[in-house]
């Protein structure tokens, strides 16, 4: 995916980045729909559709955020892991449309959104709402 999108989308940006937000965009959507279908134990197509529609929901308003600044956009991303990936995307295509290499230090030139903090805010996401998932899947077992 990552080679794909390198050489028919993203042609000025290095393909680790690209792997590395889709890698972190499937962690985070993988650990927060195990998060939010703990309610839906006994019914996991219920879970299903309701991570869905959140994932969408939370998505459309990570589109629809006119805030630029690194810090909510990293609280935003710990509070709604599935709108890491609308942000990353985001500054990588501000660095795009100017044909620059994306630089995760630095802001991008259409809206100064920063990569890294958001990369961050991927990696720590995973760890309370994994926590939270297992913690509740074992009492139930014991």
């Amino acid at each position: 995916m990552a080679l794909t999108w390198k050489f028919r989308i993203f042609t000025a940006t290095n393909t680790g980045i690209i792997f590395v937000v889709h890698l972190l965009l499937g962690l985070v959507l993988a650990s927060w729909s195990f998060f939010v279908s703990v309610p839906f134990g006994k019914s996991p197509h219920l879970a299903a559709v309701v991570s869905t529609f959140l994932g969408l929901v939370f998505a459309i308003l990570a589109l629809v955020l006119k805030s630029s600044r690194s810090g909510t956009l990293f609280v935003f991303s710990l509070l709604f892991p599935p709108s890491f990936y609308i942000f990353a995307l985001k500054a990588i295509c501000g660095y795009e449309n100017h044909q620059f290499p994306t630089n995760v230090l630095k802001g991008d030139p259409d809206k100064g959104i920063v990569l890294l903090p958001l990369i961050i805010a991927a990696i720590v996401s995973q760890f309370p709402y994994d926590d939270f998932f297992l913690s509740t899947r074992f009492q139930k077992i014991a």
